[in-house]
């Protein structure tokens, strides 16, 4: 990808409030919206130009908006959707149209922005992990979701415990019973579930 190779940073322009909760790892935040009032950020521009200069950007949102007029269902069929007639408009797209009217060449937009990014199954980053790995992770109890046989399966699990330097966790998964090895996983905000301790 362009964000993993270093080519391009990842903007997000949603509020710092929604950033702070959940963000794309390693993104930057950007606010185009300064309230939950939908507010525009008078010094948005200058912001950006300070926190990203000419770095080939990648913007995103919560909802991302689209350009599209189409769907494709599950059947894999397109469908033309009238209530998409010009598209679905977004923080990022606005975003996009006010570095466009600055001058700004090198932009991709983050179609469906973090909501679409969850849905493929893609870590997430924000305040509620943060706390978990504060106060100490150890003793929860997680649903992990794990790539099987390309089958999605949430697996149940204990943390063990959590590796700072390398962000990762230790866990015991309760299908492998009382004598099974910990692994180390990444416990990212979309693909693990927390419990309860």
């Amino acid at each position: 990808t362009l964000a993993g190779s270093g080519e391009a940073v990842i903007v997000d322009v949603g509020s710092a409030k929604k950033f702070e909760k959940e963000h794309i790892p390693s993104s930057i935040s950007v606010p185009f919206v300064i309230n939950d009032n939908c507010e525009t950020n008078p010094n948005f521009v200058e912001a950006f130009k300070r926190d990203v200069g000419d770095k080939k950007v990648i913007v995103t949102c919560l909802s991302g908006g689209t350009l599209s007029t189409e769907r494709l269902m599950d059947n894999g069929r397109v469908f033309k959707d009238p209530q998409l007639k010009n598209g679905k408009e977004s923080e990022s797209l606005r975003a996009i149209s006010e570095l466009l009217n600055a001058g700004y060449k090198n932009i991709v937009h983050l179609d469906g922005g973090n909501s679409s990014w969850k849905g493929q199954k893609l870590p997430m980053n924000g305040s509620a992990l943060k706390g978990i790995i504060e106060e100490g992770p150890a003793g929860w109890r997680v649903d992990v979701l794990s790539d099987d046989q390309d089958k999605d399966t949430w697996r149940r699990a204990t943390v063990t415990s959590y590796n700072e330097a390398s962000g990762m966790f230790k866990v015991k998964y309760d299908d492998l019973g009382e004598d099974g090895n910990e692994v180390e996983v990444s416990l990212d905000q979309n693909r693990t579930k927390w419990l309860s301790r």
